[in-house]
């Protein structure tokens, strides 16, 4: 309002100091006046060259040459009233760039005609408007601040940029440096991501991101900033130390999804973020706790098996001890892990199966339930992780002493991984029981454990005793014998059972270390006699015809094999042509070993079976005997049958006969008739069963225990 009645009072001034000077006048100074005004929407110039009339009344009244003083004054006071009187009529409205640039040009349009300003006076008068806008309209200010970052970040045109820049800057009257800094730091960011992010396996990549970003941008940000020479060397350090936080930012986000999966060929990653880190406990312990947060989250699961776990935690191990030698990271990492490991289940047989190096079938064959197999492949990255585990080299500030060698055991030509596995024993760490228990509630108490040699030894040290491996590969070889092929153990087997025997004796004698290992060693001496005087009879009983050649019967001193002493299958009734051969050897072996009798083991011996069916197909494999007991009957009967007549036939469970029967039908032995009777499927295309099916039985593997009478 202020303005609007100042602007009114101008025109009159001026016209009455025209017509002062010359009334005839009045009327081309009120034209001129009022084409000049922003105010008057109709009747201005609207942005148009003026007329014939009114430059006919520019050129009378003589504004641009010999117009009194007076009048020129008047004038020019004039036109800034006006000016600013339809700014404040407008500047709240507006919102971008362009908008206050059609008004400048809009203001400044008239008085290239009118010409009572200089060129300097009216950019002066216009910077003065700019200043207000920017100062007093803050959703003007953030929208040109908004384009200038857009137009940095997203579309590398620094120089519309600049221009947007220096508009602000003159209308401010200083420089933004906050501001500036603030689109820098976001231009580094975004440009470290799009040439750092998924990049984990070139070297020295920091310098070359860096190197190109001053090449394309640095010269552009030195003249936002308006400084002197872009070769400052304090400056260029301190951008540089931007791109290593930013670096160490992002590999950290990909460590459990980028780099740990592919070490070691993301081992460049981990090189560089050690030598920015530079043994910083900060960064470090920032680091461990994402990595242990990624692993409980995407790792900690039930749907997760043991062996990924496992693999993950090996390759998280090395990866630590690149970026941190000292081995701080790694026992913080492992001490907060291990007790989430240690609550699953197969957890021993997933470490043990990776050190064997065991193939589906082995597994199979030492193992009757395990989910092992699902996925063979990453069991063997596991072994392959494990069986390159190579010595850590610490380069730690500690003075405790290295470990002292146990045992010293003569290994013939054994794989170096067996080797560890079967001399590792847990020590102590230098601290005592409550500094134990500090430890436990502490995670700086992590620094003070025991550093492994190497990081197999990592692993084992999830287990509290050597004594917990052991046993269960006790229970391994067990089953494998059991199960294999004749009477001798394949070289691997056999090699690790005689560097398991010779970890318990020195010069032939018995060093018992616990009753745990006195009774393993028993048990493994047990064994293996056994399976030697099996061989023996069965080379006897063949010899003498006492019983069929195809027959390879394990007897066992039932105390000294860990196995259940009550079948699953109860007392079943077996196939009668297995009967009649237990019948055979029950014979031989009374004739041979008198006052000494066998018990059979129904569930443990096993049958190499061929199948042929009527439409061409042979199936072959070895089966339990519940196995063979089931299908034989289908071979001795003639009609279909159902699961309780099984039941009834053989003297199973119902539930192990349902069992069974699913394996056949998975193996396109039986199928499911459409009276809901299981019968032999002779033609798997069209599912018609038939009676000819032919089996036969290339090897029987019966056990047997024997005890006196």
């Amino acid at each position: 309002m202020m303005y609007s009645q100042e602007a009114v009072g101008c025109q009159q001034q001026v016209v009455d100091a025209v017509c002062t000077w010359d009334p005839s006048l009045k009327d081309e100074i009120e034209a001129v006046l009022e084409w000049m005004d922003p105010n008057d929407d109709h009747n201005n110039h609207q942005m148009r060259p003026p007329s014939l009339r009114i430059k006919n009344s520019i050129r009378l009244l003589r504004l641009g040459e010999q117009a009194p003083g007076t009048t020129v004054g008047l004038l020019r006071q004039c036109a800034v009233s006006q000016m600013r009187q339809h700014f404040f009529r407008h500047w709240e409205r507006l919102e971008q760039y362009t908008d206050m640039v059609k008004l400048e040009r809009y203001y400044e349009f008239p008085l290239r005609y009118v010409a009572v300003f200089t060129e300097d006076e009216v950019a002066a008068e216009l910077v003065g408007l700019r200043k207000y806008l920017l100062n007093g309209n803050p959703g003007f200010r953030a929208n040109m601040e908004a384009r200038i970052r857009a137009l940095i970040l997203q579309d590398d045109d620094f120089e519309t940029a600049a221009r947007l820049y220096k508009w602000i800057v003159q209308g401010l009257g200083h420089p933004m440096v906050k501001f500036v800094i603030e689109v820098l730091t976001q231009k580094i960011a975004l440009f470290c991501r799009n040439r750092m992010d998924g990049n984990v396996d070139q070297r020295y990549l920091i310098m070359e991101v860096f190197n190109s970003f001053i090449a394309r941008c640095w010269a552009q940000f030195i003249q936002l900033l308006q400084f002197p020479t872009a070769d400052d060397p304090e400056l260029n350090n301190l951008i540089y130390r931007c791109f290593e936080k930013k670096f160490i930012e992002l590999k950290t986000q990909e460590l459990f999804h980028q780099i740990i999966p592919k070490f070691p060929m993301s081992k460049p990653a981990l090189l560089e973020m050690k030598s920015v880190i530079k043994g910083d406990t900060a960064e470090l312990d920032r680091l461990v706790a994402q990595i242990y947060n990624d692993f409980h989250k995407e790792l900690l699961v039930p749907s997760v098996t043991t062996v990924e776990i496992l693999l993950y935690y090996v390759k998280t191990i090395k990866c630590l001890m690149v970026v941190d030698p000292t081995g701080r990271s790694m026992n913080r990492f492992t001490s907060k892990l291990k007790p989430k490991i240690k609550e699953r289940s197969d957890l021993i047989i997933s470490v043990l199966c990776a050190i064997l190096e065991l193939d589906s079938d082995e597994i199979h064959e030492v193992i009757s339930k395990n989910t092992l197999t699902e996925n063979p492949q990453l069991l063997s990255q596991l072994s392959k992780e494990l069986k390159n585990s190579t010595a850590l080299t610490f380069h730690s500030m500690s003075t405790s002493k290295g470990k002292a060698a146990i045992y010293s055991v003569a290994f013939e030509r054994q794989d170096q991984l067996v080797k560890q596995f079967l001399e590792w024993t847990p020590e102590p760490g230098p601290f005592t029981a409550d500094d134990a228990k500090a430890l436990n509630s502490d995670d700086d108490g992590a620094e003070t454990l025991e550093l492994p040699k190497d990081v197999l030894e990592v692993v084992f040290q999830v287990f509290d005793s050597p004594e917990v491996l052991i046993n269960e590969f006790i229970q391994l070889v067990t089953n494998h014998m059991l199960q294999m092929d004749g009477y001798v153990l394949n070289a691997k087997w056999s090699q690790l059972l005689k560097t398991v025997m010779k970890k318990y004796f020195k010069n032939n004698k018995q060093v018992l270390k616990s009753m745990c290992e006195e009774s393993n060693l028993v048990n493994v001496f047990v064994m293996w006699s056994d399976l030697e005087k099996s061989a023996t009879f069965q080379t006897w009983s063949t010899k003498l015809q006492l019983v069929p050649p195809n027959v390879y019967p394990k007897i066992i001193s039932y105390l000294y094999w860990k196995i259940g002493r009550r079948s699953p299958y109860g007392d079943y009734a077996v196939a009668p042509g297995l009967a009649a051969i237990f019948d055979q050897m029950e014979k031989a072996f009374e004739t041979r070993s008198p006052g000494r009798k066998l018990r059979f083991q129904k569930d443990q011996g096993s049958v190499d079976l061929q199948l042929v069916f009527e439409d061409g197909r042979h199936w072959s494999s070895r089966v339990s005997l519940p196995k063979y007991t089931v299908i034989d009957l289908f071979q001795r009967q003639a009609c279909p049958l159902s699961v309780t007549d099984i039941a009834a036939h053989t003297n199973m469970s119902p539930r192990l006969v349902e069992d069974i029967i699913q394996f056949w039908c998975h193996e396109h032995v039986l199928h499911l008739n459409k009276n809901d009777l299981y019968e032999i499927l002779e033609n798997h295309n069209s599912a018609i069963a038939s009676r000819q099916s032919q089996a036969s039985v290339p090897a029987f593997h019966p056990v047997s225990s024997a005890y006196a009478t």
